[in-house]
């Protein structure tokens, strides 16, 4: 769970720089890059509640 929250701090800081870069040089890649990091950081995030969730379906059905 340490990985998570450490991995979760790395793209909102990630984000926040590309954010950041976006403001000084107007240019729109930066805004796609934070936009394509911050959905599949959700869609990784959405994956392992699953498999969090599947686990302990699978402990108090057993």
């Amino acid at each position: 769970m340490l990985l998570l929250r450490v991995g979760a701090y790395l793209v909102a800081a990630a984000i926040a720089v590309m954010l950041g870069l976006f403001v000084f040089t107007r240019d729109r890649r930066y805004l796609r890059v934070a936009g394509r990091l911050a959905k599949w950081a959700i869609v990784f995030a959405l994956a392992v509640f699953a498999l969090l969730v599947l686990e302990r379906m699978i402990l108090t059905a057993g």
